[in-house]
């Protein structure tokens, strides 16, 4: 094993695009700042996670780690350090060490992932695997602006896009936890609810071609909020004062400040 090595990672948000149950709409995410962690990956008897500096998704990367090694049928341990300070979205420092590891562990062995294969692992090996359809598309829109940086649009692994370089500079001020979601096609009826799902994604087209035609992300993004914070709203009950609720974790709200 090479021993530790040191991971620089982009620590992604979603800027537009909420989870509506039932639904596979798109995700624009974009780079908020970069993480740095140093990691090592060695044999062991039975496979564990040691970590420093890593509080609020602790618990989640032991389920990572767990479910990752004993689908893989490996005996391996890895240590984590967090070598950076400050607030970072929960959800994107959970995407990006999750996304680090898949690849540490991959050159340990000598292996080689590409990005949906990369993707593919990440997401069997979530603890919350078995509620991510009620909660859809979110991590791994997230872990696809990890492995490609800068300003991502991601639906499924047939429609994904990187649209431009840079970092776009927020403020996150913490995560909600949500209940079960407030409306459902039974509730509203069908046409209401394909109505809701469709105005999400459409949405998100439109910044996401205003990005592509040369505007920047705050110019195409900022009056498509309001519809983004409506959706929220409706679905789940989500409403925050100035900050835009952008969706996390499976049921987290981070409160994210453009």
């Amino acid at each position: 094993m090479a021993g530790v090595t040191v991971t620089v990672f982009s620590v992604p948000a979603v800027i537009l695009g909420f989870p509506i149950p039932g639904s596979e709409n798109p995700y624009l995410t974009a780079s908020t700042g970069e993480a740095r962690a140093s990691m090592e990956v060695y044999e062991c008897g039975k496979p564990e996670i040691a970590y420093e500096g890593l509080e609020g998704i602790r618990g989640l990367l032991e389920g990572f780690w767990r479910r990752l090694t004993e689908g893989m049928e490996l005996s391996a341990c890895t240590r984590i350090r967090l070598e950076t300070t400050g607030r970072m979205p929960l959800s994107g420092l959970y995407a990006g060490l999750t996304t680090a590891l898949i690849y540490k562990l991959a050159r340990e062995y000598g292996e080689s992932l590409d990005t949906l294969e990369a993707l593919e692992l990440a997401r069997y090996a979530d603890p919350f695997y078995e509620i991510t359809s009620l909660w859809p598309g979110v991590v791994d829109a997230l872990r696809y602006n990890v492995v490609e940086s800068g300003i991502t649009v991601y639906r499924n692994e047939e429609e994904h896009y990187r649209l431009a370089e840079g970092i776009l500079n927020v403020r996150y001020e913490g995560s909600a936890r949500v209940g079960d979601a407030r409306v459902t096609k039974e509730s509203v009826g069908s046409d209401v609810y394909s109505a809701l799902i469709h105005t999400m994604g459409v949405t998100v087209l439109e910044a996401t071609l205003r990005i592509g035609d040369g505007k920047p992300i705050g110019e195409a993004v900022t009056p498509m909020i309001p519809v983004h914070e409506g959706i929220a709203k409706a679905v789940w009950g989500v409403s925050l004062d100035k900050c835009m609720p952008s969706p996390g974790l499976p049921y987290t709200v981070e409160k994210i400040c453009l």
